[in-house]
């Protein structure tokens, strides 16, 4: 199967539109379904931002609805695979607890994944070199 036909796919799925195996196929090719998703969805971001710059009235909001409505079929779709994101409220940033904890953030850019290590009162490059390490990450590693 093409990434074409793979994505056509996987917009057959965001759109209830499924034949009878559709699903298995997605099951099957998990890491292609989730690439394939963080690119649609950075696709409908661009586009909202476009429709944003270079629409206006009632055009504009019917357009930017429906493009919102596909970026929140796609995030939950993306929710139902990878599990829900940390709450950001949950955090204490006042603990002392806090001083050395850090957490791995990952984000999906133009076919490459991003990762960044973030936390509060962070004391030395040391510590995040370490944590990257941990989880495997150590290939271009670079103070941001």
């Amino acid at each position: 199967m093409t990434a074409n036909d793979f994505e056509i796919l996987v917009q057959r799925h965001l759109d209830e539109r499924m034949r009878d195996n559709d699903l298995q196929k997605l099951q099957a090719n998990l890491s292609q379904w989730v690439e394939t998703l963080f690119k649609l969805l950075e696709q409908t971001d661009k586009s909202i931002a476009r429709v944003r710059r270079q629409f206006r009235g009632v055009e504009r909001r019917t357009v930017l609805e429906d493009l919102n409505s596909e970026a929140d079929r796609i995030d939950k779709v993306l929710t139902e695979i990878l599990g829900p994101t940390s709450d950001p409220e949950s955090i204490d940033f006042e603990s002392e607890e806090d001083v050395d904890s850090s957490e791995l953030q990952l984000a999906w850019r133009d076919g490459s994944l991003i990762a960044w290590l973030g936390g509060h009162k962070l004391k030395s490059f040391g510590l995040l070199v370490h944590r990257f390490w941990g989880v495997g990450v150590y290939r271009r590693l670079r103070r941001g």
